[in-house]
């Protein structure tokens, strides 16, 4: 799940969510219900947290079973 694999990415890496927030001008209770798994991501949200981290969108994407 992308969530998921946001979440995990930024509890690795350090990174707040208030620094997400601001950096992707994503709300910060939307930015915790999406990495906690209580709302779906967007398309838009998932590019500007890819922007913001410098990392392609790719790799919260789910493997394949």
């Amino acid at each position: 799940m992308i969530q998921n694999k946001i979440k995990i990415y930024l509890e690795k890496n350090g990174v707040k969510l208030s620094w997400l927030a601001s950096e992707t001008g994503i709300a910060i209770y939307a930015l915790s219900n999406i990495v906690n798994g209580k709302r779906k991501i967007t398309a838009e949200e998932l590019f500007k947290i890819s922007k913001a981290l410098k990392v392609s969108p790719e790799i919260f994407e789910p493997e394949e079973t």
